[in-house]
Parts: structure tokens; C-alpha cells; sequence
């Protein structure tokens, strides 16, 4: 790559940093800035589904909510959302099913395409428990018992590890006893997969807790991800990090800063140009399998907080081709004992195993799914949908996951649940 190439790469980077990370008191504009307001968002003509939370989009729906919250072994206090049994249900209610969520995402990605889409109502119409549960940092999950997520950058010191081996277990012990049922399911999506095979891969007793685990655009290995945006900026993943380091920049896409208001603004009057490119360009192959309404509402929710430290995690995933811990460099000898950081064993892995896979999916690629498919030892399913433009948003957001993905879920959570 020649010099000019890096110039652009490095202004981007700079770019990124200052503009997720500078606040909205440091712009010098007004406190009743009309971004930050829902009412004037509606008077713009706003989506009202990308200005509701999580319990407002069920409320608006018909589906009763209810909101949980439950402490980590480390201190952080994550929510939960668990959509109640519908009136046609009657009794007993089904088995409970997890669904987890992706990087720099929340549990509404479950509902935001609203109840013909989104798995969470699907899940709950076909008389499920649904628990959606938000990881630490995150738009729901940004407290904890001692540190100030405003104010202390060890706040920010977490990857997918961290998901995996402190968020799922308080979680999933939350639910067991919450429902008094020996067993769950789970079904993640994205980073949320990698955090399943981290926590029972780190923790194996936890294996006997889930009837199976479904796992929609999985990630274990990235290194062969197709999105050119993402790999150039893997090749700079060194440069990022020591840049969020010194200009303290330890989480993204927080709540006072401008690049997500920006975003969503956009959105809502060129969903197509603006999201529909956007996720062309990060995720995959055809935005037109996302509606522009569904479009114009994920804007209102996604990206979301998340730590810096998650996105050179993958960028490292990027370099090294290795399903591993996050890398501290000269600090590994003294959190690991080892210069490099552990790899995770997936031979630990004996819950069964779904594997949903895209054609398309420029985020994660087929690739990298089989060298999965071939390392996990309970594999009961490898499904690729038909469409050769199947990307990795389809199978929260896209108008085919309920002709589908929701089958093949329901499939297995009946056969194995």
C-alpha cells in the first residue's frame, strides 16, 4: 500500500476517534439540542420505532414486557428484557430461549423489525419464555457497582472475553432460577455467538445448562472476512489502538456523541442511500432485503455503546489467524502467564450446536464458518439460506428471516428444547 493510501487510512482513523468520542457539551451547541429530543424527532418526522426503547416498541405491539436486572461477578449490572406468554398460549409456557446480540449492538436488533421480523415476537408468538439480555457497556447494561462508565476507563476493559466468561453465566443462572427450569436455549447473533463459545468453552459446566445453541453469522474465526472497509482497517489495528490510548477514547458510540445522532438523522430521509450503502458496505451484499421502515428504525438503535478494546479485539482477529483471547502484547505475562494470549478450546463445546450461515455475508465469512463447523465436536445443523445475497443484517433485520431462519429456530428448539 503506498504512502497516500496511509495518509487516508490514518485521517479516517482520526476521524472515527474524534467523532464517536467528542461529546455533545464540547460542540458548543444548544442544551435542547433537537437530536437529543424525542418529541422534536417525532415533529421532524422521525420513525417513532427508532425513537422507542426496547419495552415501548412491545408496548406499542401488544407483547407485555418485563425488565430485569442482574449483577456480574465483576461488578457490572446488566439488563434483561423477558416478553411475557401471549393470551393464545395458555399453560404451560414453553422453555426459556436467550437471545443475545452483536457488537456495538442491544437486545431491541430482536424487535426493531418489528413483529413480522423480529425474532423475539416470532419466538413469543409461538408461546416461548424470551429473555433478551444486554451486554455490559451497552445502551441497558452501562453501570456498575463501583465504577463510573463517564469517568473510569476500567469501565471499558472488556472484549467478547469478558461476555463470555462474566456477562452469559450471571445471565443464564439469572434465568434458570428465575423460571425454575433445569435447562435453556440460546440463540446469539454475531459477537454474541463468540461469547456462547467462550463461556462453555471456559466454563464447561455450564454445557449441561442449554438444550441447544443456534448461531446466526457465527463467529469463532474472522480472519477471512470479505468486507474491504473492515480489512484495511485490520491492517492498522496497532495504529488504532495506541490512538485510543492516547487521545482516551475508551468507548464507542456512547450516548453524548454526535456520530450516532448523525447517523440516525441521515437515515430517517435517505435510508436507502445512506443505511442501505452503509450496511452494504460493512455487512454484505444486497440492502434492498432490508425495508427502508426497518432501515430508518435501526438507525434509532444501532450502533450502540460498546468498548474501544471489542473493536481492536477484532482487528486482531484480523492478523492472527486464531479464535483467542484478547491480545495485551507486553502485558500478556502478567494477565495470562504467557507471552500470547490462550486460544479457546472448542473441543469443550458438547452443547448441540446449529450453524447459520450467509452466502454473502461480508462480515463473516463461509470460510471461516466451515473451519468452525469442522473444530466444534456436536454439530446438528449447517444451514446456508438459498439467496446468494444473503448478508449478515438478514438475519435479524431482513424481510426472509421469518421464511428462512425462524423455521430452521423453531425447528431446533422443538426438536432439542
Amino acid at each position: 500500500m503506498g504512502s497516500r493510501s496511509h495518509i487516508v487510512v490514518a485521517v479516517l482513523s482520526l476521524f472515527l476517534i474524534y467523532s464517536t468520542s467528542i461529546p455533545f457539551q464540547y460542540l458548543d451547541l444548544p442544551g435542547n439540542y433537537s437530536l437529543l429530543n424525542g418529541t422534536n424527532r417525532l415533529r421532524l418526522g422521525f420513525n417513532e420505532d427508532a425513537i422507542l426503547n426496547f419495552t415501548g416498541l412491545t408496548s406499542k405491539y401488544g407483547y407485555p414486557t418485563e425488565e430485569h436486572t442482574v449483577t456480574t461477578e465483576d461488578g457490572y449490572i446488566l439488563t434483561l428484557f423477558r416478553m411475557l406468554k401471549r393470551e393464545h398460549c395458555g399453560k404451560p409456557i414453553r422453555s426459556p430461549v436467550i437471545l443475545m446480540h452483536g457488537f456495538v449492538d442491544t437486545a431491541d436488533t430482536f424487535i426493531i423489525a418489528g413483529p413480522r421480523i423480529g425474532l423475539a415476537y416470532l419466538l413469543a408468538d409461538a408461546c416461548y419464555d424470551v429473555w433478551c439480555p444486554n451486554h455490559r457497556g451497552s445502551r441497558y447494561s452501562r453501570r456498575h457497582v463501583t465504577l463510573d462508565p463517564d469517568k473510569d476507563a476500567k469501565f471499558w476493559n472488556y472484549t467478547y472475553d469478558e461476555h463470555g466468561m462474566f456477562d452469559l453465566p450471571a445471565v443464564t443462572d439469572y434465568v434458570l432460577d428465575n423460571t425454575r427450569s433445569k435447562k435453556l436455549s440460546y440463540v446469539g447473533h454475531s459477537q454474541g455467538t463468540a461469547a456462547f463459545f467462550v463461556l462453555v468453552s471456559t466454563r464447561p459446566e455450564y454445557n449441561k445448562k442449554f438444550n441447544v445453541a443456534v448461531c446466526l453469522g457465527p463467529i469463532a474465526w474472522f480472519y477471512n472476512t470479505y468486507s474491504p472497509l473492515i480489512r484495511l482497517a485490520g491492517k492498522f489495528t496497532r495504529q488504532i489502538q495506541l490512538l485510543m490510548h492516547y487521545t482516551g477514547v475508551y468507548e464507542l458510540f456512547g450516548p453524548t456523541q454526535p456520530l450516532v445522532h448523525v447517523v440516525e438523522f441521515l437515515c430517517q430521509y435517505i435510508p436507502k442511500g445512506f443505511c442501505g450503502t452503509t450496511v452494504f458496505v460493512l455487512a454484505g451484499q444486497n440492502p434492498d432485503n432490508i425495508g427502508q421502515k426497518t432501515l430508518a428504525a435501526i438507525a434509532g438503535h444501532y450502533p450502540r455503546s460498546s468498548s474501544a478494546n471489542s473493536l481492536v479485539h477484532f482487528g486482531q482477529m484480523l492478523t492472527v489467524d486464531k479464535f483467542r483471547r484478547f491480545d495485551y502484547g507486553t502485558e500478556n505475562m502478567k494477565v495470562y502467564g504467557t507471552p500470547e494470549p490462550p486460544e479457546f478450546d472448542l473441543s469443550r463445546v458438547k452443547v448441540p450446536v446449529a450453524l447459520i450461515a450467509g452466502k454473502r455475508d461480508w462480515f463473516v465469512s463461509l470460510k471461516d464458518v466451515d473451519r468452525l463447523n469442522r473444530s466444534l465436536p456436536n454439530v446438528i445443523d449447517y444451514y446456508i439460506p438459498p439467496e446468494q445475497d444473503w448478508s449478515h443484517g438478514d438475519f435479524v433485520w431482513g424481510a426472509g428471516a421469518p421464511r428462512r431462519v425462524a423455521p430452521k429456530i423453531l425447528q431446533y428448539l422443538k426438536k432439542y428444547g
